[in-house]
Order: C-alpha cells, then structure tokens, then sequence
C-alpha cells in the first residue's frame, strides 16, 4: 500500500468528520469540513492509512485544529460546536456537540456508544431567561475493562458525570447530572437521560456552553447552580490522617459564595479534587486490622479478600474574625480492595466534590475554610 503525506482526511469511523493522518497513524486532532470540501472518499479500514481517502491538505482555506494534549476527545475549537437552533415562540433551543473523555471512562470499564445534549432558553412574563440542560446517551460496560476497582463490590459501577461551563458566566464549570448502574443493568447496553435547569437569569449565547462527559472512581454532588461572580474563601488544606496504607491528595480546592440572580439567595459551592493514593500492601492490611476490631486474622493470605475506606473530608468555615460559623462533611464513595491474590490496585484513583452548602445557616458570612482530611467521618 502506497503511504500517503500526512494531511486532513475523512474518519474512517465517524461519517463527516474529518481526522490528521500523521504519514503512519490516526490522531486524535479532529474537526468538520468547511463548505466545499471534496466528497466523501472510500471508507477504509480503522487500523490502515488513508491510501483510498480524499485528503484535504493544509491550505489556508481550511481551519485546523492543533494538536490535543489529552485523551479527551475535544470538538476542535476551529469548528462549530453547536449542530442545530430552533426558535420557535421565543424559545430557542440548540444542540451542543458533547466532549467526551474516552480515557478516563474506559479505564472504569464504560464505553459511551452514543450521546446528545440540548440547551434549552425560555422567557418568563417580566422578560427574564430560563434554561436547562437535557442529555440523554447510551453506553456499554465492560467489566473486564474494569481493571483497578476502587470498590469491595463489582455491583455498581463508577459514575458517569456530566458537567457544564459557559466562560462568559463564570470560570468554574458545575457537575449537572451522574449516572450509575448496578447488578443485570452493567450486562446490556444502558440507555441514560436526565434534564437539570441551567440556574442563571442571565442571558449568554448558547454557543458558549460546553458540556463535557467523565468518570471517576468516586464522586459527590449536589451542586446545580453555575457560580456566576462568586467569591473565593481562602482555603487551607490540613491533612490529618495518620495511616500510610491509603491516602487522600487534594489537587484543587475552591470554596465560594456567591448570589444567585434568579432569586437572590445566596448559595456555597465546595469545589475539590484530587487522588486516591495506596501504599504497601503490610500497610493496607494494617489499616484493615485496625478497623475490623473482630477479625484476627494474623496471616495476610487468610484474610484475603478484604477492603479498606477511603479517608474522609471534614470543611470548617471561619468567619473575619476567625470564629467558628459553620461545618460540613464528605464522606467519598470509594474503597482500596485487596482480592484473593493478595492484589492493590495498580493506579492512583481519581474523585470529584462538587457539593452545595447553605451559608444562610451559618451565624456570620465565611471569608475562610479549613479542609481537612481525617481518617473517618460518621
């Protein structure tokens, strides 16, 4: 077969979409054509060279993508992310090309086979935007896939996230909508959908929004309201766990207030995220020990197949004054299983906070948080 120059040709997968060929392999650098491309050519194996395609060069006339530095699989900047508007009564609804990290959900043993997302604006009597985010998917697990479980049970998957971000509004993206699955559902194809309402009475431009779809091993919600111009807590992270077999790291933290413009409430938004750490299996095992008062077991491989929790998240808000005002805790959905070959995981483990709380039942406004990782929360 006759090697062609590296160059834009039709995907031999996604119809329409065009993919850089790099003279020996498929990238992951992506984009539709622009009006009057060439037609589409052959369709040619995944695994093989675009000899029989139809290459669009580098040329001026056509936009390029520049090259990704992630596994997630991006819609390029250079091209229009949202596929359709409708305007119909005043009510506009677009639909908004999905990113999605291919990476991270294989890794946890899911495939999104299919996925689609509207943002819908409606206006009220006075004037003022409503929207809301509808998805709906399909997606397969594979739990032979599922290599490094941050579970004891195999019962219910890691959770799908989706998360939505408009840069006009605010800097900080918001986790809209998990989905899971547990027992006869992980063994046929999933079909998944939910609506959230998009909580800003301001108004954007639907082509501003970018939604993106992630998995991690553990994960804790419930915030659904973007934090549009909020203020950042000053926040100390103090880690005060004295165990070496598992540990927590915190990568980012970000701790707000802000005012709601829908109904001018004010609302807080816990923002953290980070890894899962394991550390020798002597250590995991002492830490099982140590918490199973009942077992006493004194040989590893007679105590096999156990697990071990996660360390926990403790929040302490301070006022100006440094007084105590307010307390919230997480607890993280996961644990380290050692199974019946004696083996840990062998990857770090990844999770995501994107939790509310209340301020207006604090006794003063909080200008500081103290996020502390402790070895158990009840």
């Amino acid at each position: 077969m006759n090697q062609l120059a590296a160059g834009w040709y039709f995907d031999p997968t996604v119809a329409g979409l065009l993919r850089w060929w790099d003279g020996k392999n498929w990238t992951q650098d992506t984009q539709f054509p622009i009006p009057q491309v060439p037609p589409v050519g052959p369709r040619i194996a995944s695994d093989a060279g675009p000899a029989d395609a139809v290459s669009l060069q580098r040329e001026d006339s056509v936009p390029l993508a520049g090259p990704l530095e992630s596994s997630v699989e991006l819609a390029s900047p250079t091209r229009p992310r949202t596929v359709r508007k409708i305007d119909e009564n005043g009510k506009r609804t677009t639909e908004i090309l999905v990113d999605i990290n291919r990476d991270a959900l294989s890794k946890r043993g899911w495939e999104v086979l299919e996925i689609r997302a509207r943002v819908t604006t409606e206006f009220d009597d006075g004037g003022s935007p409503f929207h809301e985010v509808n998805l709906f998917g399909t997606a397969r697990f594979n739990p032979l896939g599922w290599v490094d479980c941050f579970r004891f049970s195999r019962e219910l998957s890691a959770p799908i996230v989706v998360t939505i971000s408009s840069r006009s509004l605010s800097e900080f993206d918001i986790s809209l909508l998990a989905f899971f699955a547990s027992g006869e559902d992980l063994l046929k194809p999933i079909r998944f959908s939910g609506s959230r309402p998009f909580d800003t009475r301001s108004s954007f431009d639907h082509d501003d929004v970018f939604i993106t779809v992630a998995c991690f091993d553990a994960y804790e919600g419930g915030a659904f309201r973007l934090p549009t111009q909020p203020v950042k807590l000053d926040v100390e992270i103090v880690d005060e766990t004295g165990r070496k077999g598992v540990s927590l790291r915190i990568d980012s933290a970000d701790v707000l207030a802000f005012r709601a413009v829908s109904d001018g409430v004010e609302y807080g938004n816990i923002k953290l995220s980070g890894t899962i750490l394991v550390g020798k299996l002597s250590d995991v095992w002492a830490m099982f020990r140590d918490a199973d008062w009942i077992h006493d077991e004194k040989r590893l491989d007679a105590s096999v197949p156990f697990c071990v929790s996660v360390p926990s998240i403790a929040i302490e808000f301070f006022d100006e004054t440094g007084f105590l005002v307010g307390q919230e805790q997480v607890r993280l959905s996961a644990e380290v299983p050692v199974d019946s070959d004696c083996r840990l995981p062998s990857r770090v483990g990844e999770w995501l906070v994107d939790s509310a709380f209340d301020p207006s039942e604090f006794s003063a406004p909080p200008t500081r948080a103290v996020v502390r990782i402790v070895d158990f929360v009840a």
